[in-house]
């Protein structure tokens, strides 16, 4: 089936995520007018902050100016056609707001690539990107291999997950963070800035991760019956020593060795975590699984990553950062292990990991649920050393969920979630924050008001937003910690 035919199915079945009762057979949020005018409200509250604090920047008015420009481009585009979800608008808005706070010179090429999204037709929404390109003065070589380079990551992700497993805008969010780990943030900063041992890695692993996989796929063309996960697994580490190099040692698993055994702390921390996993897992797969829900369990995990975390990025955050980095790209090898089902583990995995699976999940191709937590977990403390995506998914959007689904009485206007729920979300995220502020040593030069409000609006959109709560929350959270705190 064609990419055209599968994104004008997909557009008939957005946000199929969040339904109501079957036996209503509606949607929630797609149409719902109070969720929108909520998240609009939110979006443009914190837009204004942004606003304030560069009140008196005319370079970063100019910014902003551009910035503007095309979002109006963009909303032009939507509106369009009427069939849009509103969840696009998350399409520029978090590139756009996350870039203009933390990478300002990225800020308009990424609005330019969130127009991607629109699902008029190529030759349209290119020529729309060129002249965003041209008024807002963007460098042209820049502007033509980040723009081939996120359809490029877009068309692959769609077709991949079929526009089930990954919607529209889950494939544009994600072909621009490639874009920006694989070549813009390379290209607009330092090296001093991007030689950071985290970037690296990860830089550095995802590379191998694509090359292993294209090399693959190769292998089983024109060698049929190759066994592919032993080839697999020994191209992944050839192409990570090519990508990663470290100096004065042979391969980066050397290095990443005598990094660990260099400090007691890593140590330490090393150790305990293959103790916790090591009693964790075996201890909930046996006694805990049978006998509590799916949507407990996957709570319980979240829980259990944010112990394991929090306490330790205090101690060491580079060494916890590189974990981070490193795990994202083990996370996709095991999902492309399932999805090809690979031989002599695929089916394994298969089994063990569709136990875990969401709606989406079971409606795609890809089970990518566990891959959207450690991504949401990683990027605020990849780029900002920020906690909020361990207490936004490890304690808010827990606690909101059991809360929601066991007292909860009171819903949100057309969605499933409850006031109960975010009542919880507020109280337990804005605690937590409080507690990590005091004891060790997180949110330096945040009161309690902006963390309040951080608390409280995440919480709000996390109960009428139909996005996925483990990108839009803590990428959200980010954003309104530093708006609100220097606005």
């Amino acid at each position: 089936m064609s990419i055209t035919m599968v994104c004008a199915e997909k557009e008939l079945e957005s946000s199929s995520d969040c339904k109501k009762d079957t036996h209503k057979d509606t949607t929630v949020n797609e149409n719902n007018l109070f969720a929108h005018i909520v998240q609009a409200a939110i979006i443009t509250l914190t837009v204004c902050a942004a606003l304030y604090q560069n009140r008196d920047d005319p370079v970063n008015r100019f910014t902003l100016f551009n910035g503007f420009s095309i979002i109006l481009m963009f909303v032009t585009l939507v509106t369009y056609e009427s069939h849009h979800p509103f969840e696009v608008v998350y399409s520029i808005f978090l590139p756009w707001a996350l870039s203009y706070i933390f990478n300002r010179p990225l800020s308009v090429i990424n609005s330019i690539l969130a127009l991607n999204v629109a699902s008029q037709s190529r030759m349209l929404v290119t020529a729309c990107q060129v002249a965003a390109c041209y008024f807002s003065r963007t460098d042209p070589t820049q502007f033509l291999i980040s723009v081939i380079m996120n359809a490029t990551f877009s068309w692959i992700l769609e077709t991949v997950g079929q526009l089930k497993s990954l919607d529209r805008v889950d494939c544009n969010l994600f072909s621009i963070l490639l874009t920006n780990v694989f070549y813009l943030i390379t290209a607009t900063r330092p090296t001093s800035q991007t030689s950071s041992i985290p970037f690296k890695i990860i830089q550095g692993t995802l590379g191998a991760f694509v090359c292993t996989v294209i090399t693959d796929g190769i292998a089983a063309i024109f060698f049929n019956g190759i066994a592919r996960l032993p080839t697999a697994a020994a191209l992944f580490p050839l192409f990570t020593h090519i990508f990663i190099q470290m100096a004065g040692v042979h391969t980066p698993l050397l290095w990443l060795v005598d990094y660990i055994y260099s400090s007691d702390t890593r140590l330490t921390i090393f150790g305990l975590w293959l103790t916790l996993v090591a009693i964790a897992v075996p201890t909930f797969m046996i006694f805990f699984q049978s006998s509590v829900s799916l949507n407990t369990s996957r709570k319980v995990w979240h829980f259990l990553i944010f112990l394991m975390i929090v306490v330790p990025f205090n101690f060491d955050p580079t060494f916890v950062k590189i974990a981070l980095a490193g795990m994202i790209p083990l996370f996709l090898c095991t999902e492309y292990i399932r999805y090809m089902r690979l031989e002599p583990i695929g089916e394994l995995l298969e089994i063990q990991l569709r136990e875990f699976a969401d709606n989406r999940d079971n409606n795609g191709p890809l089970i990518i649920s566990y891959i959207y937590l450690i991504v949401g977990i990683s990027f605020p403390l990849l780029v900002h050393n920020s906690p909020v995506g361990l207490i936004s998914l490890g304690i808010g959007d827990s606690l909101a969920s059991i809360v929601g689904k066991k007292i909860g009485k009171y819903r949100w206007p057309g969605s499933p979630k409850t006031i109960e729920g975010t009542v919880a979300f507020v109280i337990s995220t804005f605690l937590a924050c409080g507690l990590l502020q005091s004891y060790l040593g997180y949110f330096q030069g945040v009161s309690f008001t902006t963390i309040f409000a951080m608390c409280f609006l995440s919480a709000v959109l996390e109960g009428n937003s139909c996005l996925n709560d483990n990108i839009l929350i803590p990428s959200f959270m980010l954003i309104c910690e530093e708006a609100c705190a220097t606005a």
